[in-house]
């Protein structure tokens, strides 16, 4: 019977475990066409009679067309097209934590999208709410270090385990250990990274790192750092962000898996194209009834050569002609490739290249708006973490600012609707001729403009009646 191995701090648990394959495929497409070719006995598999040093050739000749990443960004866009924020009578700590929410300077909006960029990709991300260790024991301690709580997000290939239960009616998380990697200083100008586990359950805190053996080998790991929070019912404080459809504790299946498959699919028949554009374009020479050159010597083939096709030993003349690929197959590989890119754009719901024939009003409609309310439960999702990681923050800021916070209802505000961005410059002339019409006043009018983003963030409405005022003067 095979001996199991034993579990260690950076063992995954089964639900990380089985997500493995997902977000192992997609990190190395995202990271493109050098981790695919590092990679290329997985996603470019050797033939049966091709030898290595064919294998190699043909593998850096494999060229790619990063369609995924396109759709990726397309898609991940749209939630910030308007700037992630709230409504109006936010309380200042709010807002100056939104200037920096991960304490490197990112804004909430700039923190959101990354998140968002990485859920949708790998179906889950997560936001640890965290407060820096110390030793204050008093306010005044904390204003004079200037500490204060900031977010870290942590994509979905650093999660190794989380176990959540129910507290107070609802889920919460009670065991987390994240991957991290930390720089340290080795020497004057060196550096050292060193792989650690971040070990988090309500209460305390712990960091595992690989102890290292005197030849420099990794051999276990042992606790290097620990401490202890204030206990919360809130259990740990980290949000998991789910875009893709939710398997467990913090397991997710990526909503863009066929995407990905498809991506790797392009690359083998980029590969093929090229291949067959290689023998197309540098065609083997075929000698007919013409004997080998006597001192072995081989024959020059290219520009400015003759080639001379002197008789055979039967008297017969000789003749030379090139061996290529028939016109027809590169037809079908270059609309093959073709065909997948077209299907990769349309699952993304994000053509980028013109399509052949017209396509009705209707279809592009209902396309659309399949594509746009799974958008919209997107940012909804990413709007619900946000709130809750703002809930998790706010108990640790300094007094003052919680006071100044006071009873106000935590509402972030994330762009949800794009309906009014399908068709937006066709409806904008409807719009304007009702409001000519006198159909809607001028006001009905500059508000369905702005929800349809046709007017700037910069747009003030009294600002612009004094400019249609001044207008009129100078005309009369």
């Amino acid at each position: 019977m095979m001996q199991k191995t034993p579990a260690t701090v950076a063992t995954p648990s089964a639900e990380v475990e089985a997500m493995q394959d997902d977000i192992g495929l997609i990190v190395d497409v995202r990271a493109g066409l050098k981790a695919m070719r590092a990679k290329a006995g997985v996603y470019l598999p050797r033939y049966a009679a091709e030898d290595d040093a064919e294998w190699r050739r043909r593998v850096a000749c494999s060229p790619w067309r990063g369609e995924f990443s396109d759709v990726l960004l397309t898609l991940a866009s749209k939630p910030f097209s308007r700037a992630v924020g709230f409504a109006e009578g936010a309380p200042e700590p709010i807002l100056r934590f939104a200037d920096d929410v991960d304490a490197r300077g990112n804004c909430l909006h700039v923190f959101a999208r990354k998140l968002f960029r990485d859920a949708l990709a790998n179906g889950v991300s997560l936001i640890l709410v965290d407060y820096p260790p110390n030793g204050a024991r008093t306010l005044a301690d904390e204003k004079r270090l200037g500490l204060r709580p900031y977010w870290s997000h942590y994509p979905a290939e650093t999660i190794i385990a989380c176990r959540t239960e129910r507290i107070g009616g609802r889920e919460r998380i009670v065991h987390l250990r994240l991957r991290e990697c930390v720089t340290e200083p080795d020497g004057q100008w060196g550096e050292t990274q060193i792989e650690q586990v971040r070990v988090l359950e309500p209460g305390t805190w712990q960091t595992w790192r690989k102890e290292q053996s005197p030849n420099g080998v990794a051999e276990d790991w042992a606790l290097f750092e620990e401490g202890t929070t204030e206990p919360s019912d809130d259990g740990v404080k980290a949000v998991p962000l789910f875009l893709g459809e939710r398997m467990g504790a913090i397991r997710a299946r990526p909503p863009l898996r066929d995407l990905a498959d498809m991506q790797v699919e392009l690359f083998r028949a980029l590969s093929r194209q090229e291949e067959i554009l290689t023998y197309a374009g540098s065609p083997m020479l075929s000698a007919s009834g013409v004997e080998r050159p006597q001192d072995a010597s081989e024959m020059a083939v290219g520009p400015k050569v003759c080639l001379f096709a002197p008789p055979g030993p039967d008297g017969r003349n000789g003749s030379y002609s090139y061996i290529q690929p028939d016109a027809r197959n590169l037809k079908e590989i270059r609309e093959h490739v073709a065909s997948i890119i077209e299907n990769m754009q349309r699952l993304g719901m994000a053509p980028t290249i013109e399509r052949d024939g017209d396509v009705s009003a209707t279809e592009f409609a209902i396309a659309s708006a399949k594509a746009h309310s799974a958008l919209q439960s997107w940012a909804l999702n990413l709007k619900d973490a946000l709130e809750q990681a703002f809930t998790f923050t706010v108990p640790w800021m300094n007094h003052d600012d919680r006071r100044a916070i006071g009873a106000w209802p935590i509402a972030v505000d994330v762009h949800t609707d794009f309906s009014a961005d399908i068709m937006a410059a066709a409806e904008a002339s409807v719009i304007l001729n009702a409001e000519k019409e006198r159909v809607i006043s001028k006001q009905t009018a500059r508000d369905e403009l702005a929800r349809r983003g046709m007017l700037g963030p910069n747009f003030d409405p009294v600002e612009e009646d004094r400019r249609l005022a001044a207008a009129e003067r100078n005309e009369t």
